[in-house]
């Protein structure tokens, strides 16, 4: 299956639906921070920034099948060419590590600290994208 396909002016770009994938995951994220459960909050967090970079995928017809190709995309057409600031690049790198080592690796100790760092890199990455959708003028601002 094609990943890619041209975009015209023609063609109607909706990043709503990612955008509100990624603030509910990053909501979910914050809950779970609150409650204690840091590998979990972490795993949410991550997930924020994937749907955030599927929003701005989209906006080049974009559909990667699985998050590490999300990622690997995003950081190829958006971070490494400058279009969003190398710090998020970073912070989508940290948390797709931490994610894994949640998911991955149960004897791995993450703690509130974790948690709390994972939860703001998130909502840096989410706002950072929504930020560059209104400037590229796929999303009014609210």
């Amino acid at each position: 299956m094609a990943t890619y396909q041209s975009v015209t002016d023609a063609d109607k770009i909706d990043v709503a639906p990612h955008l509100a994938r990624a603030r509910e995951s990053l909501r979910a994220a914050e809950m779970l921070r609150d409650a204690g459960l840091a590998p979990d909050c972490v795993s949410r967090a991550h997930q924020a920034c994937v749907h955030g970079e599927r929003a701005l995928l989209a906006t080049e017809k974009r559909s990667p099948p699985d998050v590490r190709a999300v990622h690997r995309m995003c950081t190829l057409h958006f971070l490494q060419n400058g279009q969003l600031d190398a710090a998020q690049h970073a912070a989508a790198d940290r948390l797709l590590d931490l994610r894994g080592q949640a998911d991955d690796q149960p004897l791995a100790k993450l703690d509130h600290d974790a948690a709390a760092d994972a939860v703001a890199a998130a909502a840096s990455f989410v706002g950072a994208t929504e930020e560059w959708l209104v400037r590229a003028g796929y999303l009014r601002r609210a």
